[in-house]
């Protein structure tokens, strides 16, 4: 069975985080900017290493310049799924913030 992101990202044992199309665009975003802010290395055996500045931690090597950018993509959506879990905060890229915000609903 496939699941999408949103549909993971709601199964979390925590409150759900991202339950709309924008919100889901947001995200979308995010991470595409935040593939802007990559820096690629080509290392000493002749696979590439690359990270991402905004992204503490985040990294990810391959064989091919091209592989590398995958892979990269690939830890930085994980990345995004286990520091949502965590409840972890995230450096807003180039004015993309997909912190968490409470939403409360107002009282008779």
């Amino acid at each position: 069975m496939q699941y999408t992101n949103l549909q993971i990202l709601r199964s979390f044992p925590k409150t759900i985080i991202f339950a709309g199309a924008t919100d889901h665009f947001m995200l979308t975003e995010y991470i595409r900017r935040a593939m802007h802010h990559a820096h690629y290395e080509l290392m000493e055996n002749g696979r590439f290493f690359a990270t991402i500045e905004p992204c503490k931690g985040l990294w990810a090597e391959g064989v091919t310049l091209e592989a590398c950018r995958d892979e990269l993509q690939s830890t930085l959506e994980d990345w995004i799924m286990v520091k949502l879990r965590h409840g972890d905060h995230f450096q807003v890229i180039d004015g993309v913030d997909i912190n968490p915000r409470a939403e409360y609903a107002q009282a008779d």
